[in-house]
Order: C-alpha cells, then sequence, then structure tokens
C-alpha cells in the first residue's frame, strides 16, 4: 500500500508532517535545523523538499509507526548513517526550482 504524506509548514525550520496509509494516519513534527543544513552544505535548500525526500527514504527503510513522531534532521543523520548520502543522491535527482 501506498502512503500519502502532507507536509505543512510550522514555525521557521520546523514542519508537520502527516502520513496516511490506509486507515492509518501518523502525525510528526520536523525540525530543519541549522547545524544540518550546515553539514549537507547545499545552497538556499528547499527545506520542505528535504523533509518530503527524507520521509520517502524513511518510509522504504522501516513502517510509518516505527518513524518517530518529533526529530530534527541532524539527529536522523547522527543515528542513520546512509541518510545523508541517500539524501544528497536523492536532491541530485531532483531539478530545482526557483525559490
Amino acid at each position: 500500500m501506498r502512503e500519502t504524506v502532507q507536509i505543512l509548514p510550522m514555525e521557521d525550520h520546523a514542519y508537520a508532517v502527516d502520513v496516511r496509509e490506509g486507515d492509518l494516519t501518523t502525525h510528526h513534527r520536523v525540525i530543519v535545523d541549522d547545524r544540518f543544513l550546515e553539514d549537507l552544505g547545499l545552497i538556499d535548500p528547499d527545506e520542505e523538499e528535504l523533509v518530503r525526500q527524507t520521509f520517502e527514504y524513511l518510509l522504504e527503510n522501516e513502517l510509518v509507526t516505527e518513524i518517530d513522531r518529533e526529530f530534527t534532521l541532524s539527529h536522523l543523520a547522527d543515528d542513520d548513517e546512509e541518510y545523508v548520502a541517500e539524501l544528497r543522491a536523492r536532491l541530485s535527482g531532483i531539478s530545482t526550482h526557483g525559490s
């Protein structure tokens, strides 16, 4: 079954993410922190796209119910050594649009 991911900006660098899989909906809060942005080294990153690609990655590797309800992207990078390399690969395959 395919998940539906909805991302809503909250305050600066914070996003509400709802993931619907069948009758189940989970709610998450994701922070795109400065440390992560600096480590990633992207110029003018699309934070919402970072969050979207992060959830695509997570959903390919774990059950939606196993994804933390709240986390920062740098915390995820600290816990998952493949995440940053995979995120960079995903982002390099996306044509960017002006912000």
